[in-house]
């Protein structure tokens, strides 16, 4: 295999891993009664004291982890 079919290989395996949230929606977590929260960029939250910033980002956390709804994570 020559460097470049390597080259090639691997850059089809990078791409391949590339994933990408766009929509997030949240219903009864915390003090989150509802929220859908979409995005095309980077993100930054931005917000009063005891707004929900942090509510969010477990929840975001929460379904990452793949812990299941049946399971406190927070």
């Amino acid at each position: 295999m020559t460097g470049s079919e390597r080259d090639a290989i691997s850059s089809e395996r990078i791409e391949r891993k590339r994933h990408a949230l766009r929509q997030f929606d949240i219903a009864n977590f915390k003090g989150i009664a509802q929220a859908n929260i979409e995005w095309d960029e980077p993100l930054v939250l931005i917000g009063e004291n005891n707004g929900g910033k942090s509510s969010v980002l477990s929840a975001l956390a929460c379904f990452l982890s793949d812990s299941g709804i049946w399971t406190p994570c927070y």
